[in-house]
């Protein structure tokens, strides 16, 4: 607790507010993933043949951009659900990169950039849910 003036006492938790620290972290996380995920849909019309593994793969990204730029949205606005939504987002993706990985490993020959991608969207996205369920700054910020 801190005293100011003779009869306010501000706790620690009131000083953990907005968009800083860490959450500026999962934001730019966020928005970068959208960018990726705009140039992952757009890529296969660039590298023709259009296959079946393009359009699930283009569907796929389509559904999970239109997700993250909800969830930016709601993070803007500082909406209360943008815990549960990022936290939903940021467990998917986890779950998605491991599923890839998953694949990846079956191949004969595993390309090892994609191996690596796959684990950076993992380490990247994995402690950020953790962030998001265990953060004070993040139950304070997000009150709308």
């Amino acid at each position: 607790m801190e005293t100011i003036g003779s009869n306010i006492r501000i706790s620690e938790d009131e000083h953990l507010t907005g968009i800083a620290g860490w959450l500026t972290f999962a934001l730019i996380i966020l928005c970068l993933t959208a960018v990726g995920l705009v140039l992952s849909m757009v890529g296969p019309f660039f590298a023709p043949p259009v296959t079946n593994e393009s359009w699930i793969e283009i569907v796929v990204s389509g559904v999970l951009l239109i997700f993250a730029i909800w969830v930016l949205y709601n993070f803007f606005g500082r909406k209360r659900r943008t815990r549960v939504l990022a936290i939903i987002f940021f467990g998917v993706a986890s779950a998605l990169n491991l599923l890839n990985l998953a694949m990846i490993m079956t191949y004969p020959e595993p390309d090892a950039s994609q191996m690596a991608g796959a684990v950076r969207g993992v380490i990247a996205s994995l402690p950020l849910a953790i962030y998001f369920v265990r953060s004070r700054r993040v139950k304070n910020t997000f009150v709308n």
